[in-house]
């Protein structure tokens, strides 16, 4: 059974432009700093690894990045293939680590959508809310266009009248990067107006203004 989980709005990809290198001098104590800035400084590649890919094959990831085995390098170098492989769009974190000419490349993938669903809705039909929202399958799972479907569907009620109405968007997790999403909807109460009032007019009479407003 897929669990359930909802979709985030506050999560946030740190992108890793530097890098942290422990070096231990003979003694067991850290190098002078000047030691560190050199062995910072470059280096040769003599591997390099990939991790947490699906889609894409580490070949792919590796050339995408511009890195090569016998290549110099120095931190200008890893920074600019770190922003190579996010420019790809094809990642939502990247994380490049090295050790020594061992270079390790960290990628998250995201979440594509398989299918849409909706739950809870009776006012307005799945049809009329397909519609509405603008993901669909086989797009790439987004929270900002997500966020922007919840606000069109509670739009979408509050034209009806039901302004308490709340969307939840929850996401199953199917494995191989694939999710269901699915918008959980309370439609709430239709609001009516009790009674409308008029201040400040003098040219006309209450009777006749509830005459002319649309709202009864």
């Amino acid at each position: 059974m897929a669990i359930l989980r909802p979709v985030s709005f506050s999560r946030v990809f740190i992108l890793v432009f530097g890098l942290l290198i422990l070096c231990l001098g003979q003694g067991g104590g850290l190098l002078a700093p000047q030691a560190q800035a050199q062995e910072i400084g470059g280096g040769t590649i003599t591997a390099i690894s990939v991790s947490g890919n699906q889609r894409f094959s580490d070949e792919v990831i590796i050339r995408q990045s511009g890195l090569e085995i016998g290549q110099r390098f120095d931190e200008f170098t890893l920074n600019t293939a770190l922003k190579a492989l996010f420019a790809t769009g094809n990642f939502n974190d990247v994380r490049i680590n090295q050790q020594g000419g061992r270079i390790s490349i960290t990628v998250l993938e995201p979440d594509f959508i398989n299918r849409i669903f909706f739950e809870g809705n009776s006012t307005i039909n799945d049809k009329t809310l397909s519609g509405i929202v603008t993901v669909a399958p086989t797009d790439r799972l987004s929270r900002a266009q997500v966020q922007m479907d919840v606000n069109g569907i509670l739009a979408a009620y509050a034209s009806r009248g039901r302004y308490q109405a709340t969307v939840r968007p929850l996401v199953a997790a199917l494995g191989q990067g694939r999710v269901d999403l699915i918008f959980q909807i309370e439609e709430g109460d239709v609001s009516r107006v009790q009674s409308v009032n008029f201040i400040g007019n003098d040219e006309f009479s209450d009777r006749v203004l509830r005459g002319v407003v649309s709202i009864k």
